[in-house]
């Protein structure tokens, strides 16, 4: 007999129905002990089975049959109620010894019951269960599904010189129809790596299925489902799949039946892949990737074990042609931040740099969408962005667009050094000079200079033009050459002082004997 596998007591009865083999040597060939052949054989006999009406029996009757201690026929065992047993065994710490010692002491007053050894116990409990649970075997249709996940094995980049080695992730992808598989490495598994790696897998397989099937990771899902709650895919995964027109489906949380395919398309990768690379030293992430591909080339071409056909000619057939085109454009990760409230100055902070939103959106919250090109700006109650910038370099630029800005803000952004120094000529050349010296202080930075100019008008508005440029000349003479300075002036009547002083009347000296004259101090006098 075959020893490949586990013989059923079917297969057993039915070996030992022939009565050209002795007990021993059907003892020899099922490696199992004479005493149980001859056991079989009486209660096969006593139960009148033959070979036709074995064959129409399950094995687990033919087990119950010939396991029983019988009194002239098959015995009758007390039965529990399987169906409650199986409930109980799904609770936490509840198992099948526990259950077995509550079905013992629940006959222990029924002396005359005949029960269940703890080892058919067990069987017939688990056998139970099982009929309870049954798998389904899912079918998908052409183009519908990808299942997709981290492999939870690494290989890893060695840095040359000093030899560490750091562990890269390995994703992957397999369609439900045809299987074809796709792997590859990337650094970690952040939102951003994760969406890549999506991404080089829509690519390799030429087109894009209907509905994607994640595990439920932190960078595919914010919250997984439960209690009849569905769900919360992340923001930026979405966002990839809106621009694929996709569906993200996530698997039940600790139902691996969901994305059985996955863990089929792991397995292989674990296996012809990874475990083939475990001594290669690899000094980029690009020549993994190609020994990668290499592989995974290699694993969609080879038939499958039971049937004359590959992946590869299975994607061919059936399932190419069902995927949904990709589209012109390559996906580019996008960054969210939602909820984010508009200050005072409607410029969000994005990266050290500034960017403007209408000034009408104050105090309000968007939701911010950051490429490595662009940033967007969105409104919960805008399907379009109400602010859109090219992304700054992070060295803490203000980005703002002047219609953004409310209409004295820009009238102010409009104002240019031209227009500034063309006032200033026209409103005297003490003012002019001073602008002029303002120009020329390298101390004052362009922005603060315009501001300061744009000060000077305002001033000059509330003082007057003729003490305005009264103080201007005062600063001049003095070198005091700032707009603070001309305020500070004006405020405290400086240059009125002066004026006072100049046309106050000083008279003469008074001639007397104790006078001393010039000559006192020219040398001449003796």
């Amino acid at each position: 007999m075959s020893k490949s596998r586990k013989l059923q007591t079917k297969d057993i009865c039915r070996y030992i129905l022939n009565p050209s083999r002795s007990n021993r040597a059907c003892a020899r060939a099922l490696n199992i002990s004479p005493t149980t052949v001859a056991k079989y054989r009486n209660l096969l006999k006593l139960h009148r089975i033959d070979p036709e009406a074995l064959s129409s029996k399950s094995n687990i009757e033919v087990e119950d049959l010939v396991q029983a201690r019988y009194k002239g026929g098959a015995q009758i065992f007390a039965e529990p109620d399987w169906p409650a047993l199986c409930v109980e065994l799904g609770k936490p710490g509840v198992t099948i010894a526990l259950l077995y010692y509550e079905y013992v002491e629940s006959h222990r007053a029924d002396r005359n019951a005949d029960l269940l050894s703890a080892s058919s116990f067990g069987r017939r409990l688990r056998a139970a269960r099982k009929m309870k649970n049954p798998s389904m075997r899912q079918t998908h249709p052409p183009g519908a599904r990808s299942f997709v996940d981290f492999s939870g094995k690494h290989l890893f980049l060695t840095e040359r010189g000093t030899g560490k080695r750091t562990p890269q992730e390995v994703f992957v992808a397999s369609l439900g129809t045809s299987q074809l598989i796709f792997a590859t490495a990337v650094p970690s598994q952040k939102l951003s790596d994760w969406i890549e790696a999506n991404v080089r897998a829509l690519e390799y397989f030429g087109g894009v299925p209907l509905e994607i099937v994640p595990d439920n990771l932190k960078s595919a899902v914010t919250k997984p489902s439960g209690k009849g709650r569905p769900a919360v895919v992340n923001r930026s995964y979405l966002d990839f799949a809106e621009h694929y027109h996709v569906a993200i489906h996530p698997a039940r949380i600790r139902r691996p039946q969901d994305k059985a395919l996955a863990e089929i398309g792991v397995r292989m990768i674990n296996m012809w892949v990874i475990a083939a690379l475990r001594n290669h030293v690899f000094y980029t992430l690009a020549d993994m990737n190609r020994e990668i591909m290499r592989l995974v080339n290699r694993i969609n071409e080879r038939n499958f074990r039971k049937i004359k056909t590959s992946r590869r000619a299975e994607f061919e057939r059936i399932e190419a042609a069902a995927l949904q085109p990709l589209p012109s454009e390559r996906y580019e990760y996008v960054q969210w931040r939602d909820g984010y409230l508009v200050p005072k100055d409607y410029h969000l902070n994005w990266e050290n740099d500034h960017y403007s939103v209408p000034h009408h959106y104050i105090g309000r919250r968007v939701n911010l969408a950051a490429t490595s090109s662009a940033v967007r700006i969105y409104a919960d109650d805008n399907v379009n962005p109400i602010a859109l910038h090219k992304r700054g370099q992070g060295r803490g630029e203000n980005i703002t667009e002047r219609d953004h800005m409310p209409p004295h803000h820009r009238a102010y952004a409009e104002i240019n050094l031209e227009e500034l120094c063309q006032w200033a000529a026209k409103a005297g050349e003490e003012v002019a000079l001073l602008f002029d010296a303002m120009q020329h202080n390298k101390r004052i930075k362009p922005d603060p200079l315009l501001r300061q100019m744009v000060r000077a008008q305002k001033i000059a508005r509330e003082y007057g033009e003729d003490r305005f440029l009264s103080a201007c000349r005062y600063a001049n003479s003095v070198g005091t050459q700032t707009i603070e300075s001309v305020a500070n002036i004006l405020r405290y009547d400086i240059d009125l002082r002066r004026t006072n002083a100049r046309d106050r009347i000083v008279s003469s000296p008074v001639p007397h004997d104790n006078v001393r004259g010039g000559t006192s101090y020219d040398g001449s006098a003796s």
